[in-house]
This record gives structure tokens, sequence and C-alpha cells, in this order.
């Protein structure tokens, strides 16, 4: 979403990707919800490949952000192999077209050099960190100024919906039941590998 403003997008905006197989266009704000909801890896895949392997690494995964020990490696939908570790590779974006109205910006493809710290080729975080992305994300307003994204009030829409609306509810259900009458309301980003499951839950008491 940073990025789309950046280039003076809003999140509403289509982006079309230039696969060698054929292009693939869809709007911005689909491909968020599709990630947070469904836990879509393709759509995961696209939102690195629309911001860039380096970019992301070493621009936005930075401590001003909330980042200390945050790297995103590995892509899961499998259009780039490592050859080496036979891993999905995301450091790989093809040429991609950016619309919205009469206005348009196209992003050359981008292939990542840069060398960052995760075993075996993977994405690495804490749940320190997704927790303070997800209070960034859902206490934006009460925050100081140099601890907010660049989000506005759009943006910041989609994706408390999204979290709102996410699948896998397991866990979510589990932590909103022990309110007991209390109402709440959680949003939250589930996250499923090898066998391991994970969640990040905001609980707004009603």
């Amino acid at each position: 979403i940073e990025r789309l403003h950046e280039m003076g997008f809003p999140i509403t905006a289509w982006i079309t990707y230039e696969y060698d197989d054929g292009p693939v266009t869809l709007r911005m704000d689909h491909i968020i919800r599709h990630t947070l909801e469904n836990s879509s890896n393709a759509a995961f895949d696209r939102l690195v490949e629309f911001v860039g392997f380096d970019r992301l690494n070493t621009e936005f995964f930075v401590p001003e952000n909330g980042f200390e020990n945050t790297a995103f490696l590995r892509a899961y939908s499998g259009r780039h192999i490592d050859a080496e570790t036979r891993n999905g590779s995301n450091r790989f974006s093809p040429r991609i077209i950016v619309r919205r109205g009469a206005r348009e910006r196209t992003i050359p493809a981008r292939e990542g050099r840069g060398d960052y710290s995760c075993p075996n080729q993977g994405n690495c975080t804490t749940l320190f960190e997704l927790a303070e992305v997800m209070s960034r994300i859902m206490l934006h307003e009460e925050l100081p100024e140099e601890l907010q994204y660049d989000l506005n009030a759009q943006d910041l829409t989609v994706l408390r919906a999204a979290m709102a609306a996410a699948e896998n509810l397991e866990i979510a259900n589990i932590v909103g039941a022990a309110f007991g009458d209390v109402p709440v309301r959680v949003y939250h980003k589930p996250g499923f590998a090898y066998r391991w499951v994970t969640d990040v839950l905001f609980v707004h008491r009603t």
C-alpha cells in the first residue's frame, strides 16, 4: 500500500503482472483481501512481486517499521524455483503495469540480489513483530505519527475488514469465547506451514 501511495495510486488501482505464461490483472485491494482472508499463496507472492524482493527486505523490514528480525526469501506459489535449494523463490518480479482511470505507470521486471538471513531460504519473523504490525494497523489513529504506516482511511478499512473476515477461525473462536458474555470482535491473520498453525489476533472489546 505504501508503494502504491509513493506512485500516486490508491488501494483500488488495477495491477497487471506480465508473466511468461500470460498476463494477470487484479485490483490491489482484492489481492490484499485474498492474502489476509484466505491465506492465498498466489496473492502473497504477488504482493512481494509488486514491492520487490530487495526493496521489501531493505526498506520496509526495518526497525522504525517494527521489524528487527524479519526477512522474506521464499515464495509459495512455485512460479520460480531456486535451482540449488528447490524451494520457491520470490527474488523475481515480472514487468508490472499499474492503472487507475487514465493514469498508468510501469514497473520494470526485477531480480533481487540481496543476501538476507533466514535458514533454509525461508521466511523469518517473530511473534512479537507480527503483534507489533497488528497493533499499528488496528490502533493507527491512536499512535504518534512516527509509529504510523502510510495508510489512509480507505486502506485501513480494507485491512481491518479482511482481518475481521479471515478464514480458519478455530483459534479466533477459542479466544473470543474466553470473554464469555463480554461482546468482542476478533481481527486476526492465521498462518499454516509444516503442520504448524499460528495466529495473530487483535481482540476489540466492543
